[in-house]
């Protein structure tokens, strides 16, 4: 008699209705996303669905938290404990910055959810909760950045200038930058242009920042 698989863990099932869940609200939107058409994909019956997710906008949530914690964990977590050689805090951003392409590169398929989706419903009470929950974690990194450069200036590494205002076009230069090149394909840079770019534009502020 053959034996029968073992079933998946609830730890396991949740990966797949994750990658399911990610994909549909990138194509369908958060209304388009139906719980009972992710149940059916996964092989799942409804009541497991809700089991793992309470709602959709659970499910919404776990997919961004999922995202946001593979870039922070995995890409910008070491970067920010990097220890910079010669080249000090200016080396520093610049490995931060370096990160943050590296993780748009190696995981497209989140790019049209992190950097790229606007949703059409983002008026929902459920997607303005998310994107609530989301832009706090955000701005935690953002201020481990602010950090970073006040206290090079402290340092007299970099020049004394506007912590928030480098912070903010920094951010609003990678963020865009990745973003234009999903919301415009026709327009789209290669991965290898797309390094360039972000390369030039890192060389750019380190030259601002520069003392001499």
């Amino acid at each position: 008699m053959r034996s029968r698989a073992p079933a998946a863990s609830d730890e396991e099932l949740a990966e797949t209705v994750l990658d399911l869940a990610q994909q549909s609200f990138i194509d369908h939107g958060f209304r388009g996303t139906k719980m009972e058409h992710l149940a059916k994909a996964a092989h799942v019956s409804v009541g497991q669905l809700y089991h793992l997710f309470a709602n959709k906008e659970a499910l919404l949530l776990a997919v961004h938290e999922r995202a946001q914690r593979l870039l922070f964990t995995q890409y910008l977590g070491p970067a920010y404990e990097y220890a910079p050689g010669d080249g000090g805090a200016i080396e520093h951003f610049e490995v931060i910055g370096r990160a943050y392409l590296r993780f748009y590169l190696e995981n497209k398929e989140m790019g049209p959810l992190l950097f790229s989706t606007t949703y059409d419903d983002r008026h929902d009470p459920a997607i303005e909760r998310v994107l609530t929950s989301i832009n706090g974690q955000i701005a935690g990194g953002l201020a481990r950045l602010h950090q970073l450069v006040t206290e090079a200036i402290d340092r007299g590494e970099i020049r004394p200038v506007d912590p928030t205002a480098v912070i903010r076009w920094f951010w609003g230069a990678m963020f865009g930058v990745l973003a234009h090149n999903l919301r415009h394909p026709t327009s789209a840079l290669s991965d290898e242009e797309l390094e360039e770019v972000v390369e030039l534009g890192l060389q750019s502020i380190s030259a601002l920042l520069r003392t001499t």
